[in-house]
């Protein structure tokens, strides 16, 4: 008997290292999906809203009022359970950092997702200035955010200052200086030591690979930082002005092999409908409160009237392009959106009222809502028929847009399934125009073909680069779900020129 139980406690004791790296590595992989899904998490909510959400306080408990709510940065007083940090000095005014913890219930994600493996609340901290609209990335030459990441040894970790935005810290196995769920800090921060600068409560954070469980020099903390999407993309810092989502409707739009999420293939029209009726009224929502002279507007193919010098003043045409004036005039908008091909469109009244409220500061949100949903219902309004004068449409669209101001950085959104098959123009010839009379023009084309179409020809024909080595500045983004082309959509819209 005796040498029974002897035998079954070496079992156990031989068996408890194994047990303790598999609950380590359990933990750790948590932990690793803990700070993944809060950056997802926040790269939504910037490209849903244009700036990312303040910290939640970290002192409060799990089903208690202000739990994973963001607390309101416009205010000076700083919230309890959140810090106020001086940040990096940037054209001579010291920026702030916001430090708390992740607002999951304004992100909209379960309580449990503020919590690393171990249990540890994720520290959360953000430049100040990302959470007030309008952005720095929104601002002409601000594209800096406000906090520091360094190694072990203190070297900076960012390639260029100023790229972290925002941080994720999980504290991990070795917990100093975390806060549970119940709004608590067991074990107080350290005054030295690697870990102590993710927990002091300044703008300098640290990120290391080199993991330890050694006493006063341990470091198990996982670090994620998000960066301005301007310097992700390598933009230069101009806003973007007139916006115009010009969309194929030619018969193959009606093609129903767009999938969804748990849900039959919807069409690749009813695709486009639903992501703009998302992405317009926010991007509306933007421009009202940032740069009301640059207008938004929705443009279509088959109604789109080539040789816009003939038509409607030799303004515009009656095809739906946005109004290209800055500031607009009253009649030129009243001809563009009352057009003969254009019945879903803006009322006079709706037009003097936006005018008259793009000379203010204060734009009148109702004004705006309602210039968001004429647009939406024009969007909504156009069935696949007819076919793709793709080049010839581009061209006229974008001079338009222009109006006589070539260095004018806009911005034209193009939503198709295929390439140019009824203009009078080539590819070359269309992007050696647009290329040299509009060198600040950018050019995003989300294409919404099937498995069938050949996303590498048409991408080759509106980027590629042509003998005379001009090629259009913008992104091409291959879609083939619906939640890929909302994604697409509102990526380019918060992207630089």
């Amino acid at each position: 008997m005796s040498f029974f139980i002897l035998a079954m406690g070496m079992t156990v004791a031989a068996g408890a290292p194994i047990y303790k790296e598999y609950n380590v590595n359990k933990r750790m992989n948590e932990t690793n999906a803990a700070v993944a899904n809060a950056q997802a998490a926040l790269t939504a909510f910037y490209q849903q809203n244009g700036y990312y959400p303040c910290p939640a306080p970290r002192n409060v408990a799990v089903d208690h009022a202000g739990f994973g709510a963001s607390v309101d940065c416009s205010q000076p007083a700083v919230p309890p359970g959140t810090v106020s940090a001086q940040g990096r000095v940037i054209n001579g005014t010291p920026w702030k950092v916001r430090i708390g913890t992740l607002p999951v219930r304004t992100l909209g994600l379960p309580d449990k997702a503020v919590m690393d493996g171990w249990g540890h609340l994720l520290t959360y901290a953000v430049t100040e200035n990302y959470t007030l609209p309008p952005v720095p990335s929104q601002q002409k030459d601000l594209l800096h955010g406000a906090i520091t990441i360094v190694d072990s040894n203190n070297n900076s970790v960012t390639t260029n200052n100023g790229v972290a935005v925002y941080v994720v810290v999980a504290a991990g196995e070795d917990g100093r200086g975390a806060y549970n769920i119940n709004g608590q800090q067991p074990v107080a921060c350290p005054a030295s030591g690697l870990v102590a600068e993710n927990c002091n409560d300044d703008a300098t954070f640290r990120a290391t690979t080199l993991q330890s469980m050694n006493g006063q020099q341990s470091f198990t903390n996982l670090l994620a930082y998000g960066a301005d999407p301007c310097n992700l993309t390598g933009g230069g810092g101009n806003n973007i002005g007139n916006v115009t989502f010009f969309v194929d409707n030619s018969g193959s739009m009606a093609t129903r092999d767009v999938t969804t999420t748990g849900g039959p293939n919807i069409s690749r029209m009813q695709a486009v409908h639903q992501a703009l009726t998302t992405v317009i009224p926010s991007l509306i929502t933007q421009k009202s409160q940032n740069d009301p002279t640059n207008l938004v507007g929705v443009a279509n193919f088959s109604t789109y009237c080539a040789g816009i010098a003939t038509s409607c003043n030799g303004n515009v045409n009656n095809g739906g392009c946005l109004v290209p004036h800055n500031p607009p005039t009253l009649a030129d908008t009243q001809c563009l959106y009352n057009g003969a091909n254009n019945s879903a469109g803006y009322s006079t009244s709706d037009i003097s009222g936006a005018l008259s409220a793009s000379t203010s500061a204060n734009i009148a949100s109702g004004t705006y809502q309602t210039v968001s949903n004429n647009l939406v219902n024009k969007v909504n309004a156009m069935q696949p028929t007819g076919d793709t004068p793709l080049y010839t449409s581009m061209v006229d669209t974008v001079t338009a847009m222009q109006n006589g101001q070539p260095n004018k950085p806009n911005l034209l959104v193009v939503v198709s399934d295929g390439g140019d098959n009824t203009s009078n123009i080539s590819n070359t010839t269309m992007i050696n125009t647009l290329a040299t009379k509009y060198p600040n023009l950018k050019v995003d084309f989300v294409f919404v073909g099937g498995k069938q179409d050949c996303a590498s020809c048409v991408q080759a024909a509106i980027f590629g680069k042509t003998p005379q080595g001009n090629q259009l500045k913008g992104n091409f983004i291959a879609v083939q779900n619906s939640q890929k082309i909302l994604d697409g959509l509102q990526g380019a819209v918060n992207s630089c020129p």
